[in-house]
This record gives C-alpha cells, structure tokens and sequence, in this order.
C-alpha cells in the first residue's frame, strides 16, 4: 500500500489484511492476540492528509516514503481501531529448501519466455489510492 496522492482509500478490507501491510509481515503466524473477527469482518477506511502533512511526504524520497507510509497506516489503526501493539521476537517453525537425492529437478525457463511478474493477494478486498475523488 502506498499514497500516490493525498488520499487512501481502502476498499472491503479486513483489519488483518491492514494490519499486515500496515507493519509489513509476511505471515499471520507472526500476529498473536487478535480475535476472530479482525479475519473475518471487512471494513472500507478512507483518509486524507492535510496540505502541510502531504507536501512534507511527497518531498522525501522513496525509501523514506514507503517507511512513513507505514506509519501512517499504523496511525490509522491506533485512531479508528484502536490498536494497541507491541513487537517482540520469537522463535517461529522454519522449513529448508534442500536439493532432493537425485540432483534438482526445476527446468530453467526458455529463452524470450515472457517474464510476467505474480501478483499474490492474501485476502478479497481491494486497496488503491486514487488521485481524484470518485464522485
């Protein structure tokens, strides 16, 4: 999730889906604490920046946007959701890719394949910020 403009509009979300964008975890089995719900129930979050806040974001660059993008998320949450988070490290199940006994068995692909990048969507809902208002 990102804010090109200075709106964010997040559409048929779960507070999951949010939450793991918001703090950029790869997993749900990193989220402990959360009821049911925050899988299940689907919201619609809009938000705006004021002119001051949006001119000192879209002046930084693009690292030090992505990070205050997710600050912002984290913002939202606490305001609307009232979350309240603390993060620690813990030991969670791994598992190694290793190379089978007889030798590996992936094919590289063929020469002018055309490389398509995947898209991997973890939840239904739809996330955009628009430039201009809907209406």
């Amino acid at each position: 999730m990102s804010w090109p403009s200075d709106e964010l509009e997040l559409r048929n979300m779960t507070l999951g889906s949010v939450i793991l964008s918001a703090f950029e975890i790869k997993s749900n089995n990193q989220l402990v604490g959360l009821p049911d719900w925050v899988s299940s129930e689907h919201f619609d979050i809009q938000a705006k920046m004021d002119a001051e806040t949006s001119a000192a974001f879209h002046s930084l660059d693009r690292e030090k946007r992505h990070l205050q993008s997710h600050l912002l998320f984290r913002r939202i949450l606490e305001d609307r959701f009232g979350l309240k988070f603390h993060i620690e490290k813990r030991d969670l199940p791994v598992y190694n890719l290793v190379v089978a006994k007889r030798g590996p068995t992936l094919k590289e692909a063929a020469r002018g394949c055309p490389r398509r990048t995947g898209r991997l969507i973890r939840r239904p809902g739809k996330a955009h910020a628009p430039s201009k208002p809907d209406w």
